[in-house]
């Protein structure tokens, strides 16, 4: 079916709007900007029409990215972070509370002891913590050390002993970004100063190539498309290169992953200039092949407008979120690939975004907001059907961190994710939950880097993860500086090789053997 575009979809909101209509209104106009990201009259329109705080920062935020000069906003905005630090100034920076600082801490520290081969002693934090904190303290640290011990559990089934040996010898690496946020302390609590957003100024290439224990092959998309930054080419990047690539085929796209052999590839394809994106299957090894598209088979469950597409990594399986056409909620929506069925796995009025699937396909993660909570990660169990895919919630920060882009570890122990705290909505970090039978083992921050990280994978050992960091890149067409996605690859602790050094956006979707 053929999507409206942004500006139809802008015209529609503000109809409804001045009909009194404000609920559908603003509906619109939020599919007028996940449509068209730059078009700033949806945008504006959005932070006039919004009463909600987090949905306002991101349409005021979004309007200074493309129009730095509109002071309006820019007012606006600096409003809303007054009254907020006022509300909450003997607070951690919202998104980073002082208990996961300890916990980043204690479980950092705790992993190097473990490398290294040390004593297991946890060091009293700067600032000499209360005799009353030692406890939580404590907890803490054994909630980061489990999660490493999961972590370390899975490299070791898939003989990657060699690869972290490798690792241990590069202690000097250089960052991405320093990690390091700025204290300022006040009278209660140290707060850090807010990173900004904006990405730093730095070479293309700033981190080596992965070297040869880093094997693989990454699927992307990226390259240059004056229709959308969005949609762009699929490719395919061995690891034992330098970074070059080949491309998978012509289509203009994005979600494009690709099951563990890499035969059965999955991405939301758009049909040229027009605004028709339909969600399609293939056979990567042999693009020759006719694909599938998948419209009619969302047509027999009642679900428009399926987006955000995974495949598992046996290929069997495809997750997705769609539009209830009865009710015009967003559904989370399971495909069998060998049985080609489709179904719709939640009937409630919360909003989803962001679906993965474990490696065994049992369990689904996915980001969740309703009116009485803000974004979180849920853990969906699809072997019981009969109770209805109970959800388990894996984060709970009271709506201070918006949550993205979840996947799982090989083994299902980890999950990473970005979040961004919604006074920065642009501005990700890296974050892991430990997962054990089915429950949150608790959560671990991976760094605290200015620049924007999204899009993160595990390897196929589950040793390495890779992600897309925003960086400030050169562009030799015109001698301007632009900024630019590209794909990074690190551990649990640091920041250590650069797949990609491209002046164009490349969007990470997948890691396979």
């Amino acid at each position: 079916m053929f999507d409206e575009t942004s500006d139809e979809l802008l015209e529609r909101g503000l109809l409804a709007l001045e009909s009194g209509e404000r609920e559908d209104g603003i509906e619109f106009l939020k599919r007028a900007v996940e449509a068209d990201p730059d078009n700033l009259n949806a945008w504006k329109a959005l932070a006039e029409a919004s009463d909600d705080r987090a949905e306002k920062t991101i349409a005021l935020t979004s309007i200074l990215q493309l129009d730095p000069g509109n002071a309006d906003a820019r007012e606006q905005l600096k409003e809303m972070q007054r009254e907020d630090q006022a509300a909450k100034s003997d607070e951690w920076q919202p998104g980073i509370s002082r208990r996961l600082l300890q916990m980043t801490l204690a479980g950092l520290a705790v992993y190097t002891l473990l490398v290294c081969g040390g004593v297991f002693l946890l060091i009293a934090l700067a600032n000499s913590q209360r005799a009353a904190e030692v406890a939580p303290l404590t907890q803490q640290a054994a909630t980061a050390a489990r999660l490493v011990q999961l972590s370390t559990e899975n490299v070791a089934t898939q003989e990657a002993q060699g690869t972290q040996a490798a690792l241990a010898a590069t202690e000097t690496q250089v960052a991405i970004v320093s990690p390091t946020p700025s204290i300022t302390p006040t009278s209660n609590l140290p707060t850090p100063v807010t990173p900004s957003a904006t990405p730093t100024e730095i070479s293309l290439r700033i981190l080596p190539a992965p070297p040869p224990e880093v094997s693989g092959v990454m699927y992307a998309w990226g390259g240059r498309n004056a229709i959308s930054r969005e949609f762009l080419t699929p490719r395919r990047y061995p690891l034992s290169g330098d970074g070059s690539f080949t491309e998978v085929s012509d289509d203009l796209v994005r979600n494009f992953t690709v099951s563990d052999n890499g035969v059965r590839g999955l991405y939301l394809r758009r049909a040229g200039t027009q605004a028709l994106e339909t969600v399609y299957t293939f056979n990567v090894s042999d693009p020759a092949v006719q694909g599938d598209d998948l419209t009619d088979q969302w047509a027999t469950i009642d679900v428009l407008d399926v987006v955000q597409p995974q495949i598992s990594r046996d290929g069997t399986r495809i997750v997705a979120i769609g539009t209830a056409a009865a009710t015009s909620n967003t559904v989370v929506i399971l495909y069998d690939v060998l049985a080609q069925q489709a179904a719709v796995l939640t009937q409630d009025a919360a909003t989803y975004r962001h679906p993965t699937l474990s490696a065994d396909g049992r369990f689904v993660a996915v980001v969740r907001q309703d009116d009485a909570s803000g974004p979180d990660l849920v853990l969906m169990d699809l072997s019981q059907a009969e109770q209805g895919f109970p959800q388990v919630q894996l984060t709970a920060d009271d709506g201070l961190r918006n949550e993205a882009y979840p996947a799982f570890a090989p083994n299902g122990s980890l999950l990473v994710f970005s979040a961004a705290s919604r006074e920065l909505p642009d501005n990700h970090d890296l974050f892991v939950v430990g997962i054990e039978a089915g429950q949150p083992a608790g959560v671990v921050p991976l760094g605290a880097d200015p620049t924007d990280e999204i899009r993160p994978v595990f390897d196929p050992t589950g040793a390495f993860i890779a992600y897309n960091a925003l960086v400030s890149v050169q562009d030799t067409s015109t001698g301007t500086t632009r900024s630019a996605y590209n794909i990074f690859i690190r551990d649990l602790t640091t920041v250590l090789y650069q797949l990609t050094a491209e002046e164009d956006d490349v969007f990470l979707g997948a890691w396979t053997p």
